[in-house]
């Protein structure tokens, strides 16, 4: 008896039996669908995990803020710290940042208040992304980039155009887009360090700030992240030389062009990011970065997903009792059958062969068709309008769960091994029957 006379043989006894194979394929399949649908979650949950954190462009950045050093005093951030971190092992860049408040004039709009980061042209070539325009270029004259929500600050008579705003809903609640009231590239700007000048109610002893011609080099996509978004961006060069020629009011908002309200470091690689990060906190500085977090993200996510795929695992162990149960009664019910075949010399090998191969189909066909359930049940959680409630597990609205092909073809694999290991035990049993015995009692 080969290997396809064993196989039709087991198949035949499995449809005799049908109804009971039938629920014990249903364990197998509810057993299949969860880790399956457990696994998916996970992968599709890391993939949103790699599109919103792992993609994001500034991982490598590391910001920089004046600290305590061991002996309590104050360390600043200034242009040695800069020649400092610029030895260290893998950086690649670093600048100074340099932040303060600036009043615009634009003809018949202005700004009430915006805040200006200044940074090295060369640290952030390359880094925006513009929706018109470009960088700054690397002259001394106040040029700006604009983020994408700064736009909606400039105003005519106080009140913003077309009620454009960034709080502003439409009714299907979406914002709206936001752009420049007027065309940046021909209107004449006058910048102002602080407030508007001509503001009542100032502070009189609060020196005036010098009037500069501005420009607006470009703007920036509503995708922009943190204040590069609600911030406007400046040349540092352009910076340094407005704050030391109002220093008096520069120093009313604690500004100065030698000590830097923050450092930005970008490391070569990943890889350098904790080594950088440690090295500048012992020198007392307070040091963070995104991806100094990477690892602890990734113990977390491989975390849930062991929880998950557990729980699909319990589902499949139940199966498995399922088979184990259903392999036992049958040869209980068989022991005639069975003591037949011993009688007639079929060797032992190949009648637990048999047992082996009738717990093996039932496990291929509750994975086959647990798969398959698997991509309908993905199909309805993806194209459903809200939540979806199935085999008690609860997928929120929004929830994208993908199936590979490969995690398909491994649920059918491990429910066939489950299926194999589940009959085992009855296959063994059936091996130690007694022909005669079997067949008296049969």
């Amino acid at each position: 008896m080969g290997w396809i006379d064993l196989i039709c043989f087991a198949a035949q006894n499995l449809w005799r039996r049908r109804a009971r194979t039938l629920l014990t394929t249903l364990g197998v399949v509810i057993g299949t669908v969860c880790i399956v649908l457990m696994f998916a979650l996970g992968l599709s949950s890391y993939k949103q995990f790699e599109e919103t954190f792992m993609n994001n462009r500034d991982l490598t950045e590391i910001q920089v803020n004046a600290g305590m050093s061991e002996s309590g005093g104050s360390v600043k951030l200034n242009s040695k710290l800069l020649a400092d971190i610029m030895t260290m092992d893998g950086v690649d860049k670093a600048t100074p940042v340099l932040q303060f408040p600036v009043y615009i004039d634009a003809g018949e709009y202005e700004t009430s208040y915006m805040t200006v980061t200044a940074l090295d042209r060369d640290y952030i070539d390359g880094s925006f992304d513009f929706a018109e325009g470009g960088l700054f270029d690397d002259s001394e004259m106040p040029q700006l980039v604009l983020g994408y929500y700064t736009q909606s600050q400039f105003v005519k008579d106080g009140e913003q155009p077309d009620e454009q705003s960034m709080y502003d809903m439409g009714e299907d609640g979406e914002q709206p887009d936001i752009t420049l009231p007027f065309d940046y590239k021909t209107q004449p700007l006058k910048l102002y360090i602080g407030f508007n000048p001509s503001e009542t109610g100032m502070d009189e002893n609060m020196p005036s700030s010098k009037r500069y011609p501005a420009a607006i080099s470009g703007t920036l996509k509503k995708d922009d992240y943190g204040d590069t978004g609600y911030n406007a961006h400046m040349n540092l060069k352009a910076a340094e030389t407005l704050i030391r020629q109002n220093r008096k009011l520069a120093e009313q908002f604690g500004i100065s062009a030698d000590s830097y309200n923050e450092v930005r470091v970008r490391a070569k690689d990943l890889d350098s990011v904790s080594d950088i990060v440690e090295t500048l906190n012992k020198m007392g500085y307070q040091a963070w970065s995104t991806g100094q977090s990477l690892e602890s993200f990734k113990q977390e996510m491989a975390n849930r997903q062991a929880q998950l795929v557990l729980i699909g695992a319990i589902a499949l162990f139940v199966s498995a009792i399922g088979i184990a149960n259903t392999m036992l009664t049958s040869i209980l019910e068989r022991r005639k059958e069975i003591g037949i075949m011993k009688v007639t010399g079929l060797a032992l090998k190949k009648i637990r062969r048999m047992f082996l191969i009738e717990s093996a189909v039932i496990g291929f066909a509750g994975g086959l068709v647990g798969a398959a359930l698997s991509y309908i049940v993905a199909f309805a959680v993806n194209n459903g309008e809200g939540g979806a409630d199935l085999f008690g597990m609860y997928f929120q609205q929004g929830t994208v769960l993908t199936i590979p092909v490969w995690l398909a073809l491994a649920g059918i694999g491990v429910a066939v091994l489950v299926g194999v290991a589940a009959g085992i035990y009855p296959a063994w049993k059936a091996t130690r029957l007694s022909p005669m015995e079997a067949i008296r009692n049969g």
